[in-house]
């Protein structure tokens, strides 16, 4: 007999993870606007009118990224709660 419900843990960590990572990374991007590492001072300048003119949209991002992780990690625990019943229940008879 197959499964009718087959959830993919594996898809659903990585997203959880990319999400949190991405988070992290739009979140440094203030650092990495006043980096020296970017030399030429005209993509130091833009790296700074990025960071500053996006700043609205990326909150919008960031809270997006962190709902979308958050929501991949609940439906892994939802899904392991509710197997672990319908296991459970399946060995009492």
């Amino acid at each position: 007999m197959a499964a009718d419900f087959v959830v993919d843990y594996g898809l659903l960590q990585s997203i959880q993870s990319t999400m949190n990572r991405l988070k992290g990374e739009f979140e440094g991007i203030d650092a990495v606007q006043h980096s020296a590492d970017w030399g030429d001072g005209g993509i130091a300048g833009a790296m700074g009118s990025f960071a500053s003119n996006w700043h609205i949209h990326r909150e919008k991002m960031l809270g997006s990224m962190e709902a979308m992780a958050k929501n991949a990690g609940e439906c892994m625990e939802q899904t392991r709660n509710l197997d672990g019943q319908l296991a459970h229940g399946l060995g009492k008879k």
